[in-house]
């Protein structure tokens, strides 16, 4: 894309590159059980999602606090209809909870993410 992007003779190519650049991509995520993205996590304000996913509570949380939780909502419903996604806050920490419609568990029997992490990391809302 570099050999054909042009500021002169192809602005729009310049553009894509220049966004495709600021990409990030989670394919590789762990998902196992020990995952640090399945982890309870200190709740803190961030931007990026951590290389392994050790920040995604706090990653999600801040995309709601921006106001864009709306996109976020509609990404999860989108990949996983008729799911909720919770976010628990308890003495500082954030835990990811994720709801289904039909499946009807107390909190202690909610299982926590599985591979539903690396598809919540690759939507982009």
């Amino acid at each position: 894309m570099s050999r054909y992007a042009d500021p002169i003779g192809a602005p729009d190519l310049v553009i894509l590159r220049d966004q495709m650049l600021r990409w990030r991509f989670y394919d590789y995520l762990r998902t196992d059980p020990a995952a640090p993205a399945r982890q309870i996590q200190i709740g803190t304000h961030t931007p990026f999602l951590a290389h392994d996913g050790s920040n995604l509570a706090a990653a999600l949380q801040t995309i709601r606090e921006s106001g864009r939780g709306d996109l976020l909502s509609e990404a999860i419903e989108d990949g996983f209809p008729g799911s909720q996604l919770d976010i628990d806050f308890l003495r500082g920490r954030f835990e990811i909870q994720m709801g289904q419609l039909g499946m009807n568990r107390s909190r202690q029997e909610r299982p926590t993410l599985g591979t539903q992490v690396v598809r919540i990391c690759r939507m982009r809302p």
